[in-house]
């Protein structure tokens, strides 16, 4: 009896490692997404505060930013911040959709192998019962041959 073996087999598994790959870097991107918007939820909150406390200054006076010490941070600054930090978010949502769109790619071809494998595999268990059976039959057929011929 010959043994199964799927000859597409490295590529089943090239895929698996590929999609391994595809999941953990999906996952950073929304780790990095997560952390620019807790970052622009800060700038926010401090310029919000800070515009509080100082909305009877002008324009052109620095802020104070508390975080670990007072640290004086020009209004145009926090905005550039404010803004540069919205830019990024909407990079990481680019770059998370199309990491989400090449995930997508490799479990569609992922589980394509896993199907023509199990097809194979089921036309393998097809055959070698087909075989069984024919031998079988070939067996009792000589057996029967025999017991004629012998009487």
């Amino acid at each position: 009896m010959k043994k199964f073996v799927f000859r597409l087999e490295t590529l089943l598994k090239l895929e698996e490692s590929k999609e391994k790959i595809a999941k953990a870097s999906l996952i950073k991107a929304n780790e990095k997404l997560e952390k620019e918007k807790k970052r622009f939820n800060l700038y926010v909150t401090r310029a919000m505060s800070d515009f509080d406390h100082n909305s009877n200054k002008p324009e052109n006076e620095n802020i104070r930013i508390k975080k670990d010490k007072n640290i004086q941070i020009p209004a145009h600054k926090l905005v550039d911040d404010i803004v540069n930090s919205k830019r990024s978010i909407r990079e990481i949502h680019l770059e998370i959709e199309q990491k989400r769109r090449e995930l997508e790619e490799i479990i569609k071809k992922h589980k394509m192998f896993k199907r023509i494998k199990e097809k194979q595999w089921q036309q393998y268990l097809f055959d070698t019962n087909k075989q069984e059976q024919k031998d079988n039959d070939e067996m009792l057929q000589s057996r029967h041959n025999l017991k004629v011929v012998n009487g």
